[in-house]
């Protein structure tokens, strides 16, 4: 063997003891079959219904693929609520939006793309308006009402018959704004995406105090006097062994609270419902109503506060140890809140502003406090004490009987703001009205009205 063949079989041969390698081609090893596959990319093949109103609240139903476990749901990308969801199917609500959008679903899978199956149409509804409060205002404009209907959101414009008012605030079914100047009667009309509202007997607004003013005086023998340009209607009968607690007014009637708790109606006006007090609760001591009109709050002595029809409860003092009784309620139709004042002269704000007391403010109350009143031309409210003082938070002062150095031969007993002037007036248990920057329509006293039993009158309402 030659030197070159030695050389080559020693390349080949393998040593004593060594392993000769396999012939068989390297595989990769198998995989490990306790790792899950990955999710799937969610995918959209239907949105139903495809359309909805701008303000949201559409609950749709979205049907694909790779739904289940959704982290997210969005509507043009703004983010909707999901409700519950599987592999094929989402149900969701619409958050507000515009125009045409793409619904999108997001799991762990990443987000479905986009295509035209998974559009949703925003639509802008015809507004309406069903009510404005208060219904009249001053000639020269800066009453602020609240106008109540449906589709009202993104409001444009508001207008009094053809003058532009200035909006403060919208929702889908309430708008506060305030009016312009103008004279007579005019329809409020609401612009918005869905077009403008049509002509209807709520939206009317009346300028000035023609037609509308004046003021219901309620005696503490169930009597209701009328003055001025409101109403008058028969009834109620007060129940014999019941006081007289407060008078509301509400289109074409009037509402009379008792002191049990029980509501009596005369006109149109509804009961929405009454109270059978507990003792713990004392006496109801005040009714006032709802902007619409549809409902009402009673308040009690103990500061319990009762929400009836459309009424909204945003607190109350029930359970609190309070200083002195609760004397009055008063509503806020721009904000839907009330408030309830003391004897001792403490306000207590509840869904509304509070723009302070005679008690925060450390001011000798020398009589006790009879009464709230709610400025709704102006905002603010106006508290009055038995001794014909009247103090203003928020609202214009316009004088008092104290101020004025007038005698009060009997206690004053309630106050009332005029929605046409921004003024008020304040009734004596004697009968007298006083004016004050509103108008005199006369009185109980004034016509010889009288009653037996004191004190006559417990109630004043505009």
């Amino acid at each position: 063997m030659n030197r070159f063949r030695k050389r080559l079989l020693a390349a080949v041969v393998p040593l004593a003891g060594s392993a000769i390698l396999s012939a068989t081609p390297w595989a990769m090893p198998a995989a490990d079959a306790s790792t899950p596959p990955p999710p799937p990319v969610p995918a959209v093949a239907s949105v139903l219904p495809s359309s909805g109103p701008i303000v949201g609240g559409t609950q749709v139903t979205i049907a694909g693929t790779g739904l289940g476990s959704a982290t997210a749901v969005d509507f043009g990308g703004n983010p909707g609520s999901i409700v519950s969801d599987t592999a094929t199917q989402l149900v969701a609500v619409t958050p507000p939006g515009v125009s045409t959008v793409d619904v999108t679903v997001t799991t762990a899978g990443g987000t479905s793309p986009v295509s035209f199956r998974d559009r949703f149409g925003y639509v802008a509804l015809l507004p309406t308006v069903t009510s404005v409060s208060p219904g009249r205002g001053l000639a020269a404009g800066g009453t602020q009402v609240v106008v109540l209907g449906t589709n009202l959101e993104r409001a444009i414009e508001i207008f009094f018959g053809n003058q532009v008012g200035t909006i403060v605030s919208d929702t889908s079914t309430r708008i506060v704004a305030t009016a312009p100047a103008g004279s007579g009667t005019v329809d409020v009309a609401v612009l918005a995406p869905g077009g403008i509202t049509p002509h209807v007997t709520a939206d009317h607004f009346t300028y000035g105090v023609a037609s509308g003013g004046g003021y219901r005086v309620v005696t503490a023998q169930g009597a209701v006097s009328t003055f001025g340009g409101l109403a008058t209607y028969s009834g109620p009968t007060k129940p014999a062994g019941t006081s007289i607690a407060g008078v509301a007014r509400t289109a074409g009637g009037y509402w009379v609270a008792l002191s049990d708790g029980q509501v009596l109606t005369a006109g149109a006006a509804q009961t929405y419902g009454a109270a059978a007090l507990p003792a713990s609760l004392g006496k109801v001591v005040g009714i006032v109503a709802t902007a619409d009109g549809n409902g009402y709050w009673l308040a009690t002595s103990a500061g319990a506060v009762l929400p009836y029809g459309d009424a909204v409860f945003h607190g109350s003092l029930q359970g609190e140890s309070l200083a002195s009784p609760i004397v009055g309620i008063a509503g806020d139709a721009s904000s839907g809140g009330y408030l309830l004042a003391s004897a001792a002269g403490n306000v207590y704000n509840f869904g509304t502003s509070w723009y302070g007391s005679p008690a925060a403010d450390h001011t000798s109350v020398s009589s006790p406090i009879v009464g709230i009143s709610v400025n709704p031309t102006t905002g603010g409210y106006l508290v009055a004490s038995a001794a014909g003082n009247v103090y203003n938070f928020g609202a214009p002062w316009h004088g008092s009987l104290a101020a004025n150095r007038v005698p009060v031969g009997s206690p004053i007993v309630a106050i009332a703001a005029d929605p046409a002037t921004g003024g008020y007036w304040l009734a004596s248990s004697a009968g007298n009205v006083y004016n004050f920057s509103a108008p005199w329509y006369g009185s109980p006293a004034s016509q010889h009205v009288s009653a037996a039993g004191s004190p006559t009158v417990v109630a004043i309402s505009s």
